[in-house]
């Protein structure tokens, strides 16, 4: 049901049935306590802004912070996107980390936490 995605330096991603991830704080640079800081954060700015753009046009996948610190993340296809496709916004986040929401096909974030 659950496997392991990847580790990043806050946090460290499962996959969580086929819609969705889930993110767990602490990852390979970092304790629980900023991986969390991170999950809250991504789950504020979705709670604002929902997938409208902000000032920055930035498009944030959906997620939900959980009662345990983890966010609950829709899943996102991850393959690289052309400088053609990728939006302008994507300049604003970490490595570009933006990808195609797979519920949707819509361009999002999906690492905007930090």
């Amino acid at each position: 049901y659950g496997y392991f995605l990847g580790i990043g330096g806050t946090r460290t991603v499962y996959n969580f049935g086929d819609k969705y991830v889930i993110k767990i704080p602490g990852g390979d640079q970092v304790g629980f306590d900023y991986g969390l800081s991170c999950n809250y954060n991504e789950a504020q700015q979705f709670k604002k802004y929902g997938r409208r753009p902000d000032r920055n046009g930035i498009v944030r996948a959906r997620c939900k912070l959980l009662a345990n610190g983890a966010l609950i993340m829709e899943r996102v296809d991850t393959a690289f996107l052309s400088s053609l496709d990728r939006p302008r916004w994507a300049d604003y986040i970490d490595c570009w980390q933006v990808g195609r929401a797979m519920s949707d096909g819509v361009i999002v974030a999906y690492d905007y936490g930090g």
